[in-house]
Order: structure tokens, then sequence, then C-alpha cells
């Protein structure tokens, strides 16, 4: 879990690929690219982020549940996942 930090880039996460859950929690993060090559994650949350551009999701196999309040992520990718079996909370 990241939550309530000053953090701008998750890069380091990169190598974390069995990592299966990730929880960022009112970061004022914007850049997410890092999460699509983590295939493990099967859980992503983000609160109070500033993230955008959540595409990188869609390249997670694993996904299946994305929390999502107060971050402004693209409708279409959240439509997209909805697809795709992802439950959205």
């Amino acid at each position: 879990m990241l939550a309530y930090v000053d953090l701008t880039d998750i890069g380091f996460l990169s190598g974390l690929t069995g990592m299966e859950e990730l929880y960022i929690v009112w970061v004022p993060l914007s850049d997410i690219r890092v999460l699509g090559t983590l295939g493990s994650l099967r859980t992503v949350e983000l609160v109070g982020t500033n993230v955008v551009d959540i595409l990188p999701l869609l390249a997670l196999p694993n996904l299946q549940t994305f929390i999502i309040q107060e971050t402004p992520a693209r409708a279409d990718v959240i439509t997209e996942l909805k697809k795709r079996g992802v439950t959205i909370k």
C-alpha cells in the first residue's frame, strides 16, 4: 500500500512482478504506466490520485477488481474493464 505520501513516480515497482494487490491512496501520482508490466496484479485501488490515463490496466490479464474514487480516470477504459469482467468499485 502506498498511502499519504508525496510520490509522483512509481517506477520502483517494476520489479515486483509477483505482486497481486496494489493500493494507492491519496498520492499525487499521475502516471501508472509501470502497472501494465505487473501481470500478476488482481486488485488495483486508486483513491485520491491524479491519474487520468488508466490504459495500462488493460494489459493486466489477471485483474479482477479495480477500486477507484476521487481519481479523474478515463471512463472509456473503465467501461472496457467492465466488459472484460473486472469488478469496478
